[in-house]
């Protein structure tokens, strides 16, 4: 496909967030290298947006702010905030939020571990939904493309829940009910629908009916003669993510640990762009819960903190508009 040189390409997003897993996470390039690159190969233009829009919480934004910019670097100020606006707990999280946190970990193993002791933690039966194939034409016998097209689709190809999982769904729905990214707790299942509590903001939460979802091919795979239809609920269980996957979104209620810092494997930048990701999840720190443990581990990589170079975390390229001390506070 020829390119055009009258439409105009823009790209935004966090250069701080996390660049794509490798095989060998400690030689990944970070995302603020590949759009550093992606910026000197193509001679583009940079502006650096300075309005916040997560939290409507000011002070947060404002916190999470300074980190980012490298004007909070010692871990014990980081600690002493985290203690003092998100909830600290000694052993066990709270029964009566545990099924409505987010749990952030680094491995995808853990993600699954922590799903299923959550949902195995609930009375009931299982449901379990595979996935149903409606269509599937594609040139040539070779099963791979209809496999590779169907992960592409981001979907379960089973299904499984208990009534009171909390799931997030992976899909825009077209009339407006919930977005890709929502969050909520299964209510109750008929034989064509499924109830959810959906999360909303300041706490409210929504029931709803949802039904299942049919996952299509895009014209580009159809101009290649591919078709594949896929039907499955659209959503997943959500008590649990990578912190890698989590980015973008943003959840009601979050639990995350520091492990990662004793990680050996993995370089400090690396280190700080995880602990980045995991703060600037969450909407307002009032409902982050935090184990004591993680906060001792915190305090202790002080010297992590204070060794991070954070011009390499930023993409001034000696241009005013892009340099911190131009940063606007967001009015409302």
């Amino acid at each position: 496909m020829s390119a055009r040189p009258d439409v105009k390409v823009f790209l935004s997003g966090d250069y701080h967030q996390l660049a794509s897993i490798k095989n060998e996470i400690s030689t990944a390039p970070s995302s603020l290298e590949m759009v550093k690159n992606l910026i000197a190969e193509r001679g583009m233009l940079t502006i650096d947006f300075n309005t916040r829009y997560r939290s409507p919480n000011e002070d947060y934004n404002e916190f999470l702010f300074d980190l980012r910019a490298g004007k909070i670097h010692d871990s014990q100020t980081i600690a002493n905030y985290l203690k003092h606006f998100c909830n600290i707990y000694k052993t066990n999280v709270p029964d009566e939020v545990k099924h409505k946190i987010t749990f952030l970990e680094f491995t995808n193993s853990k993600v699954k571990e922590i799903n299923e002791i959550l949902m195995d933690d609930l009375e009931g039966k299982e449901y379990s939904y595979p996935m149903k194939i409606i269509k599937a034409e594609y040139p040539t016998n070779d099963t791979f493309i209809k496999n590779r097209i169907i992960k592409d689709f981001q979907m379960d190809e089973e299904v499984k829940f208990k009534i009171g999982s909390k799931i997030l769904f992976r899909v825009n729905n077209m009339d407006g009910q919930f977005k890709n990214g929502d969050e909520g707790i299964i209510e109750s299942v008929s034989s064509n629908s499924i109830f959810i509590r959906k999360f909303l903001p300041n706490k409210q939460e929504s029931l709803i009916e949802v039904k299942k979802h049919t996952y299509r091919t895009g014209p580009l795979d159809e101009q290649d003669g591919i078709s594949i239809e896929v039907e499955q609920w659209p959503f997943s269980l959500g008590n649990s993510r990578t912190i890698h996957k989590a980015q973008g979104d943003g959840f009601k209620f979050l639990h995350f640990n520091f492990d990662f810092f004793n990680f050996n494997n993995i370089i400090d930048q690396f280190k700080w762009q995880l602990f980045y990701v995991c703060l600037s999840r969450v909407e307002d720190p009032s409902t982050v819960w935090i184990s004591e443990e993680s906060i001792r581990i915190l305090e202790s990589k002080w010297s992590l903190f204070k060794s991070i170079n954070h011009s390499k975390l930023s993409l001034n390229f000696d241009s005013d508009e892009m340099m911190a001390e131009n940063y606007l506070r967001r009015v409302f």
